[in-house]
């Protein structure tokens, strides 16, 4: 009896470490693919499959990290592998902690793809469906950027970046996520995008994006409306040439969403929105429709709500606040308005609303509990 229990005992034993053992798949299919699969640690899987000419390489150093590399498929054979001259080729995943999880598919050709997180149980995704640009980088200029990537370190963090095909071929110059902290959350979409740019760097904890945020106290419509629901559940949203996204929040629980769209096929975009957030719990929409428009929002402090909104061509936003529980909010419908709030103190209100063309509005408030409200037509 005993020598039967200590059988099935090693039997067990034996099972487990069999369960441990790493997994690698390499598929390719094609002419003078490269892929590297290195994975130190217990449960890893790596599966990597090339149809064409590709190069990946994935490195996995922890327990349970899960990668997963497409290049092409059956059907349709894709080149991804480096330019003379220029740095950053296919795709490289790197992980480093426990139960981490990387995806890349790529259904058109690219030269550059990266994801790389440190942590634990962090997610990232990446879906190209459209040519992405090389960054213009040489190697003896290297700044050490690919035009797409992920880079992650801490726990549970979960980024997803999807290009998809319009104005012919064309794809994304540089799209970047870079999230230090926990539980942070950065999506971006771009539609075409030529010489477009996004980026995303958030250190905090909790910090996503505002599609369904609650912005009614600013009494405008939400920039978002602009769009009938075309930009999606995403953190940052273009459709468009030469347009550039910029998000940069060093704090917690901020929600943030930007999306822009050209109108004009002729002219596509050259829009220009950033966010910069040091502090908590604030609410940030930026949409814009049309060609030329800018909008800019810097804010120092907790719980302020801040939208801005535009439609037509050559219009700009800008509003700075510093303090807490301010609400300030833009819409501007036509061309060439410019509106400009400035708030420094507490539970400011100000709104700023042009209709038609060539319009000014400027609000400066200091202090506390202060009311302004611009409304201009013609």
């Amino acid at each position: 009896m005993k020598k039967l229990m200590l059988s099935a005992a090693a039997l067990m034993i034996g099972a487990i470490g069999f369960a441990q053992n790493s997994d690698a798949l390499i598929n390719q299919v094609g002419a003078q693919n490269d892929a590297t699969v290195d994975q130190i640690g217990l449960a890893n899987d790596a599966n990597v499959d090339q149809f064409g000419k590709n190069f990946a390489d994935v490195y996995q150093n922890g327990t349970s990290n899960v990668a997963d590399v497409d290049q092409g498929t059956a059907s349709a054979h894709r080149t991804n592998v480096a330019l003379t001259g220029y740095y950053g080729a296919g795709s490289w995943v790197s992980q480093i902690g426990q139960g981490n999880n990387a995806k890349v598919a790529v259904t058109e050709s690219n030269i550059g793809s990266r994801i790389n997180q440190g942590g634990i149980d962090n997610d990232a995704k990446q879906f190209l469906d459209a040519y992405t640009s090389y960054r213009g980088r040489s190697i003896n200029n290297y700044d050490g950027r690919m035009s797409i990537e992920i880079i992650q370190s801490g726990n549970r963090n979960e980024a997803l970046q999807k290009t998809t095909t319009s104005f012919g071929t064309h794809g994304i110059q540089k799209m970047w996520i870079d999230q230090t902290g926990d539980d942070n959350y950065g999506s971006q979409h771009s539609k075409g995008g030529a010489g477009s740019v996004m980026t995303i760097k958030q250190v905090g904890y909790f910090n996503g994006n505002a599609v369904g945020a609650d912005v009614s106290s600013t009494g405008l419509d939400s920039p978002l409306d602009l769009f009938n629901g075309s930009n999606g559940d995403y953190t940052q949203y273009q459709w468009g040439n030469r347009s550039t996204a910029t998000i940069d929040i060093t704090g917690d629980n901020n929600k943030t969403t930007q999306a822009q769209e050209y109108t004009v096929w002729a002219l596509s975009g050259e829009n220009t929105a950033t966010i910069n957030i040091i502090g908590n719990l604030n609410t940030v929409i930026q949409g814009q429709l049309g060609e030329y428009n800018e909008s800019y929002v810097d804010i120092s402090g907790h719980e302020n709500v801040v939208t801005t909104g535009q439609e037509g061509d050559y219009n700009d936003a800008d509003v700075n606040v510093d303090g807490d529980s301010n609400v300030a909010a833009v819409m501007q419908t036509g061309n060439n308005h410019e509106a400009i709030i400035w708030q420094s103190g507490n539970n400011n209100f100000g709104t700023i609303t042009s209709n038609g063309n060539d319009h000014f509005g400027e609000i400066y408030q200091t202090g506390d509990m202060n009311n302004g409200v611009i409304t201009q037509q013609n």
